[in-house]
């Protein structure tokens, strides 16, 4: 999907750039006469190589605004003489991108009702709007759209005395949620007419594109889109624009490409597996220490999600399930927790589950463990199985991602046969031996140790147990590591005739 983008600059003018002329001879490709200083603005409609697919100016009919607004350079001239003072503030803009999956009169239509119902109306407020296509430099989807309007409300006899009100960061947040609202209507819209179900999913995306990214993301596994939410597992980076392009382009270093570089390299960090000795003792540990940390329920989630532990929220259904699932366990002679309807739980790359409990928080009673989560948004916490079953098919996603991203490249990683397989004799021997004996008992050690305070003696002895089995289990894999690089390495001395008979 086309990235979503909706920004709002501050009102230029005079001082801090060439005036608002200058502006809408860009965003409409032309050249244009400023009356103001005399002269001449660049020609962009031969200088740059973004196409303009659409132009034009919109304003309240009920405003009885003159004829000559529907003229963008008589317009811009009258809005630059309206201003007296020097350094005055002439106008101001914005940017949105559109979804490339629509036709050009389909994203018309829609922002069309945007600016109509969200900027125009009422307000006086009359806005130059251009839609351009993607340069050459740029990603091919990057359509979008350029909006420019006066500072001051239009009406029958030119502009008025009084200038609009500043809009403010509230406003500002309103404006991208309309954005949103309105290219998730018409991708919907188009959905239906065209009969393509994909273009809802798009619309799902697009919908909620103003929010952070780790909102986006929770958004994402609620509705079982675990592709997006896999994508939305990182830092944002700085838009870098057409300035910058060009910089690099021409061969300048930037530092806001030196920053998206570095913040690049840790969001492919973060999509790397972790290897830990004992997953259920480093998941505790860290709960317990960041509980310890933050007084914010909300940077406790994010401390852990950074960490590689999703939050999630036990529905009805699932504390229904646990009862049952802990009955046939019980009679089994096995054990499995009982989990309760609104209860957190944090659940590992592993899919492992952590309950917020006070052993493994450190907190006195479960009462202060509910009255420190209770200012939680509830409704942003995906449920227990979406969690994990986001987390079960995030491996696969990201091993697909990075195969599309180096046949894309046209690079082929793999190492030669002879070579990658004489290398991965240590590695082969030491999965199977882990895989054979440590994983079902790192399984039930964790299990049994999560939930040690509520354990009666035996099972306490079985888990006691269980840690030694794993333990003894350990030191066979290290053997065995060792042995399979012993053979390795006169493997590839002696090619196989130093081995022992």
């Amino acid at each position: 999907m086309a990235q979503f983008r909706f920004e709002i600059h501050w009102p230029s003018g005079r001082k801090n750039s060439s005036g608002c002329v200058s502006k809408a001879a860009y965003i409409n490709r032309e050249k244009y006469r400023d009356e103001r200083t005399g002269k001449i603005t660049a020609d962009y409609s031969k200088k740059h190589d973004e196409e303009l697919l659409w132009a034009t100016m919109f304003v309240d009919p009920k405003r009885n605004a003159p004829a000559w607004v529907n003229d963008p350079e008589r317009f811009w001239n009258e809005a630059s003489k309206a201003e007296k003072r020097w350094d005055a503030l002439e106008c101001q803009d914005a940017i949105g991108n559109l979804p490339h999956e629509l036709t050009l009169e389909q994203n018309k239509r829609w922002v069309t009702d945007f600016i109509r119902e969200h900027l125009t109306r009422g307000t006086g407020r009359a806005v130059n709007v251009a839609f351009h296509a993607p340069s050459e430099q740029s990603d091919e989807r990057n359509y979008h759209c350029h909006m420019l309007w006066s500072l001051r409300p239009i009406a029958a006899d030119g502009f008025e005395n009084n200038k609009l009100p500043t809009l403010t960061p509230a406003d500002v947040e309103r404006l991208r949620e309309k954005w949103a609202h309105h290219g998730a209507r018409a991708l919907e819209r188009a959905a239906r007419e065209q009969n393509q179900p994909e273009l809802q999913t798009e619309a799902d995306r697009w919908r909620v594109g103003h929010m952070t990214l780790d909102r986006q993301r929770e958004e994402a596994i609620q509705r079982g889109d675990f592709d997006w939410a896999t994508k939305l597992d990182r830092e944002p980076q700085r838009h870098e624009g057409p300035k910058v392009t060009a910089m690099e382009r021409d061969g300048v270093q930037t530092r806001v490409r030196a920053i998206n570089e570095e913040t690049q390299e840790r969001n492919d960090a973060r999509t790397k597996p972790r290897v830990r000795e004992n997953p259920w003792q480093h998941g505790k540990q860290l709960i317990r220490d960041e509980w310890g940390k933050k007084a914010d329920p909300a940077e406790f989630r994010k401390a852990l999600r950074d960490q590689g532990y999703l939050l999630a929220r036990v529905s009805k259904d699932e504390a229904a399930q646990s009862i049952k699932d802990h009955a046939t366990a019980k009679e089994a002679g096995r054990y499995s927790p009982k989990l309760y309807e609104g209860e957190y739980v944090f659940v590992d790359e592993g899919s492992r589950i952590f309950r917020l409990t006070p052993e493994t928080t450190g907190a006195k009673t479960f009462k202060t463990i509910n009255e420190y989560m209770k200012p939680l948004d509830q409704t942003s916490v995906p449920t227990l199985t979406k969690t994990v079953e986001f987390m079960e098919m995030r491996p696969e996603i990201i091993a697909k991602e990075r195969s599309q991203q180096r046949q894309s490249r046209g690079h082929d990683h793999r190492k030669p046969s002879s070579v990658r397989k004489e290398r991965d004799i240590p590695g082969r021997l030491s999965r199977v031996a882990e895989r054979q004996v440590g994983a079902t008992l790192d399984m039930i050690g964790g299990a049994l140790n999560i939930l040690v305070p509520i354990l009666d003696p035996k099972q306490k002895a079985e888990g006691r147990q269980a840690d030694k089995q794993k333990e003894f289990a350990g030191k066979e894999a290290d053997r065995a590591r060792e042995e399979a690089a012993r053979i390795a390495e006169n493997e590839r001395r002696w090619g196989g005739q130093g081995r022992e008979r």
